[in-house]
């Protein structure tokens, strides 16, 4: 098996979602004093990481494959009727 590197994007997303699980422990300890709404739990817990994730994966720059299968591989040209 071969080893391929962590995309940039997959690590981003990753410290997002780790950053917003601290982020959300955080709230619930010492802004809500352990007794959240369950609205705002919900909302946090939930929207949170998601957009962490999104932010982190879209901000990082994309990692271009160099192996040689991926360099052989031809982009997609649609036939000339358009269909």
């Amino acid at each position: 098996m071969r080893e391929m590197p962590v995309e940039q994007k997959v690590k981003s997303a990753t410290v997002g979602s780790a950053l917003a699980g601290a982020i959300v422990w955080a709230l619930s300890e010492y802004v809500f004093r352990g007794d959240v709404p369950p609205e705002i739990g919900l909302l946090v817990a939930v929207g949170l990481p998601a957009l962490l994730s999104f932010a982190g994966g879209f901000a990082a720059r994309h990692t271009w494959r160099t192996d040689a299968e991926a360099l052989k591989v031809k982009p997609y040209v649609p036939p000339p009727d358009g269909s």
